[in-house]
């Protein structure tokens, strides 16, 4: 089963696609994440991309359950905005 979940941050404004035509998708979004030491591409399709593109914004926090695609990216399945944790002083 190849199912991940990442926690980060959204480092750009998420680029929405839209095909005509098409027989496998109707709707496309792409956008990265920043971690703690690396960045990782994010795409999602149809209702899921419509969704993304309505909520979410670049430098919000987001977690992520998603697949790993053999282009080493990550397909979503679902995502939630999170709230950044602020350290105690």
């Amino acid at each position: 089963m190849n199912i991940c979940f990442l926690f980060g941050k959204i480092i750009t404004i998420p680029e929405y696609y839209f095909y005509y035509n098409s027989k496998k998708h109707i709707a496309m979004i792409s956008f990265e994440i920043k971690q703690k030491n690396n960045t990782i591409k994010i795409k999602a399709y149809d209702n899921m991309a419509d969704y993304i593109y309505r909520t979410f914004n670049k430098d919000d926090f987001i977690l992520i359950e998603g697949r790993l695609e053999k282009d080493m990216y990550i397909n979503v399945l679902q995502i939630e905005k999170v709230l950044p944790v602020r350290p105690k002083n």
